[in-house]
C-alpha cells in the first residue's frame, strides 16, 4: 500500500457536516470538481485498459505510443487542478477526499491512494517506452503487468466512490433515513460490484483485483476544504496537508514516485 495504514480520523459528525459543505437543494448531482475528477480517472482507466488488452493478446505497444505523440500512454497531467481552487475571500483553499465506512469517521487512504494512482502511471509510461526499445527485462514486464492492473482496479474503486458523493452527503447530512437509506445502500453496493465485474474482463489479472483495492467493500466518500497549512505539499499533484504528508507518505514513495508539482505550484 501506499504508505502506512493509520487509524481513521474521528471528528464529530458536527465537524464532518461542516466540512463536507452540504447543499440547501438536496445535493442529487455530483458537484463539478467531483464529476470531472471521476471522469478524469475514467480516463486513466481507458488507456490502463487499452494496454491491458494488448498486452492479452501479444499485441506491439507501439501503436499507444505512436496515438500519444508526445503525451504519456496514461494521462496523468494536470491532476493538481482538482485539489487547488480560491475561496470567496481570494485565498487559496485545498481539497482532501476521506473514505468513511459509517459516516462518523474519516479514512485519508482516499487521498493516499490518488497520489498512488498517479505514481502507478509515471510507472506504466516509462516501462513501456521500455518494452518499445527492447530494454525492459522479464522482472520489469511483471511490473509493468501489474501497476497497468493496479490502476484498472484503484481507478474503478475511486470513481465508484466519487459518483456516489451525493449520495454520501445525503446520508451525512440526514437526508435520507430509514428504509431508503437500506435500499440505496444496497444499490450502491451493487452498483460498485458490477463495476468490479467490468474491469475484471479488461485486466490482465484479474484474480488479483481484490488484493488491488484498499477495501473488498465500497466506501462513503467525503470531500473537505482547507486553507493552507504550513508543511503541505503536493505529491504526483495530489494535495496533503501537514498531517497527512507526515502519516500517509512512505519513504518508497519518495524515492520511487515523482513530486511533479511543488506544495503552491
Amino acid at each position: 500500500m501506499f504508505g502506512k495504514r493509520v487509524p481513521p480520523k474521528k471528528p464529530a459528525a458536527a465537524e464532518i457536516s461542516a466540512a463536507a459543505g452540504g447543499r440547501p437543494d438536496g445535493g442529487t448531482q455530483l458537484r463539478p470538481n467531483i464529476a470531472e475528477l471521476a471522469d478524469y480517472l475514467q480516463g486513466m482507466r481507458d488507456d490502463a485498459a487499452a494496454i491491458a488488452l494488448k498486452i492479452k493478446n501479444q499485441m506491439p505497444l507501439t501503436s499507444l505510443v505512436s496515438d500519444a505523440g508526445n503525451q504519456p500512454v496514461i494521462r496523468y497531467d494536470g491532476i493538481d487542478r482538482f485539489f487547488k481552487d480560491v475561496a470567496e475571500d481570494g485565498s487559496a483553499q485545498y481539497r482532501v477526499y476521506y473514505y468513511s465506512q459509517d459516516m462518523n469517521s474519516l479514512d485519508p487512504l482516499a487521498q493516499a491512494n490518488l497520489a498512488k494512482l498517479v505514481s502507478q502511471a509515471i510507472i506504466v509510461n516509462g516501462l513501456v517506452k521500455q518494452m518499445i526499445t527492447g530494454t525492459l527485462t522479464n522482472g520489469e514486464g511483471g511490473l509493468l503487468i501489474a501497476a497497468v492492473d493496479r490502476i484498472i482496479a484503484m481507478s474503478t474503486y475511486l470513481m465508484h466512490s466519487l459518483r456516489g458523493s451525493a449520495f454520501s452527503t445525503d446520508l451525512l447530512l440526514q437526508r435520507l433515513q430509514g428504509e431508503e437509506a437500506i435500499e440505496k445502500t444496497k444499490q450502491f453496493i451493487e452498483t460498485y460490484r458490477e463495476s468490479a465485474k467490468r474491469a475484471l474482463l479488461t485486466m490482465v489479472r484479474p484474480a488479483g483485483f481484490n488484493m488491488l483495492v484498499p477495501y473488498q467493500n465500497p466506501r462513503f466518500l467525503v470531500e473537505v476544504t482547507m486553507h493552507h497549512h504550513e508543511g503541505q505539499q503536493f505529491v504526483n499533484g495530489v494535495y496533503f496537508p501537514k498531517d497527512l504528508v507526515d502519516t500517509l507518505i512512505a519513504d518508497t514513495a519518495r524515492k520511487n514516485s515523482a513530486i511533479l508539482y511543488s506544495p503552491d505550484g
